[in-house]
C-alpha cells in the first residue's frame, strides 16, 4: 500500500495494471528487452545501440551491456541466433578461452567461446578488421562442462552440423588447456585441433631456454625468431629439424 505525502501526492513508487499486461521490466518490454538480447549476440554492445536507434529505439550502449547481463539469465541467447550457411570456400572455426578474474564471491574464471565460418574482412588498407561479420559469441561463469554445453547450442544454432555433418570441417582453436581440449573432444569430436600460434610460439622458448641456458636471452630470441616463421607456415618438419639441431651439443636436452 503506498500513502501519500505532503499535499496528497503519493511518494512511493507505483504499478499500473497496463505495466503488468506489458511485462514491463523498468521501462523496457519484453519484446525490447529480446531485441537488445538477441543485437548484442549479433554485435558488440556499441553496434547493437546504433541498430537499435536505427529502429527508434535510443538505449546508450552502456545501458545495454547492463540490461542484457541483467536480463540475459532468463534467456537463452543461443537459440536466439540465425542459421548461417557457409558460403564457397568458407569452414566453420570455434575457439573458447578464459581468464581468471576476482569478484566478491572469490575468484572465477568466466569463459568465453565464438564460432565463425569466415577469415575477418580486410578494410580499406588491406588489414584484417577486428572481427568477420559471421561470429557468434557466448560467455559464462559456470563450470566447464555448463560452459561446454552453452558452446554447442549455439553453434548448432547458427549452423554447424546441421547439414553435411560427416564432411562438414570444423576446426577448433584453444590455447592448449586440458579443459578446451575436454570441450572439443566431447562436443566437435571430428574437429581439427589446432593450438593458435600465439601459444604455440610460447612453446619455442622452452628447449631454447634449456639449450641455451635462460640468461642467454640474445641467443634465445635470435632463435626462436628464426625458428617461428616455420611454425607459423605450418613448416612442422623444419620446426622439428631447428630443435633437433638446437639440441644436438646437449643429448639431454633433447630428451628432456
Amino acid at each position: 500500500m503506498h500513502t501519500p505525502g505532503k499535499f496528497g501526492i503519493l511518494t512511493a513508487p507505483y504499478h499500473r495494471p497496463w505495466d503488468v499486461c506489458q511485462r514491463l521490466q523498468g521501462k523496457w518490454t519484453r519484446r525490447v528487452i529480446e531485441r537488445m538480447c538477441y543485437l548484442a549476440a549479433h554485435f558488440d554492445y556499441r553496434g547493437a545501440a546504433e541498430e537499435l536507434s536505427r529502429q527508434g529505439i535510443e538505449v546508450s550502449h552502456t545501458t545495454g551491456r547492463e540490461k542484457v547481463l541483467e536480463w540475459s539469465s532468463d534467456l537463452s541467447v543461443c537459440e536466439q541466433v540465425e542459421v548461417q550457411k557457409l558460403l564457397e570456400d568458407e569452414g566453420w572455426y570455434v575457439r573458447c578461452d578464459g581468464c581468471w578474474t576476482n569478484s566478491p564471491d572469490g575468484w572465477k574464471e568466466p569463459k568465453v567461446g565464438c564460432i565463425y565460418r569466415d577469415y575477418p574482412q580486410l578494410d580499406a588498407g588491406g588489414t584484417p578488421s577486428v572481427r568477420t561479420p559471421s561470429i557468434r559469441y557466448v560467455t559464462s561463469r559456470s563450470a566447464a562442462q555448463h560452459f561446454g554445453k552453452a558452446l554447442f547450442s549455439l553453434a548448432t544454432n547458427s549452423g554447424i552440423y546441421q547439414e553435411n555433418i560427416d564432411t562438414q570441417e570444423v576446426v577448433f582453436t584453444g590455447d592448449g588447456a586440458a579443459w578446451i581440449w575436454n570441450i572439443a573432444d566431447e562436443y566437435f569430436p571430428i574437429a581439427v585441433e589446432i593450438v593458435d600460434y600465439r601459444h604455440a610460439k610460447s612453446h619455442l622458448y622452452t628447449p631454447a631456454k634449456v639449450a641455451l641456458c635462460e640468461t642467454e636471452t640474445a641467443a634465445i630470441e635470435t632463435w626462436v625468431k628464426a625458428t617461428a616463421p616455420l611454425l607459423f607456415d605450418g613448416n612442422i618438419t623444419e620446426v622439428v629439424a631447428h630443435i633437433d639441431a638446437l639440441c644436438e651439443p646437449n643429448p639431454e636436452v633433447k630428451d628432456s
